[in-house]
């Protein structure tokens, strides 16, 4: 696996883009309910994904993962503790048998999400342009390393 400073180099993610994220939090904490509603939402329609869910102590801890790993994202801190959490997110999915399906299209619904939140805001074009792309590239970069730990895992294990 390829080190998260050459991944991050990658996705030309740099200090403004952590400086942006971590100052978006305010916002994206005002509507993380709602972002965060429509990925539950997604989840308890789709037949495949609401599978994992019989369970309501499990359906809470993943909701409540969930909403961790989001806020995470918006933290301005993405170091090599970041990277380890997201190499255990995709390894316990791969685990659990979870289709890696549905880690790409949950991270494409938060996405836009994002940038449907972000694109109301009272920011000059430009800000909010920027605003998006760092999230788009912290979102990307997250599901490029919780992927690639996935595949990895399941390497390891078949």
């Amino acid at each position: 696996m390829r080190t998260f400073k050459e991944i991050k180099q990658d996705y030309r993610f740099t200090p403004d883009d952590e400086r942006r994220l971590a100052g978006l939090r305010p916002v994206i904490d005002e509507h993380a309910e709602e972002i965060l509603s429509t990925v539950s939402l997604w989840f308890k329609g789709t037949k495949g994904a609401a599978q994992f869910f019989t369970d309501e102590t499990l359906q809470k801890h993943v909701f409540e993962s969930q909403k961790d790993w989001f806020l995470l994202l918006f933290s301005g801190k993405y170091d090599n503790a970041y990277y380890d959490r997201l190499i255990k997110i995709g390894m316990a999915h791969m685990r659990r048998n979870v289709d890696v399906h549905y880690l790409h299209r949950m991270a494409n619904i938060i996405k836009n999400s994002c940038t449907g939140v972000l694109s109301k805001t009272d920011d000059s074009r430009e800000e909010m342009i920027s605003n998006i792309v760092s999230v788009g590239k912290i979102i990307d970069i997250s599901l490029n390393v919780i992927t690639t730990a996935y595949i990895q895992e399941e390497m390891r294990i078949y």
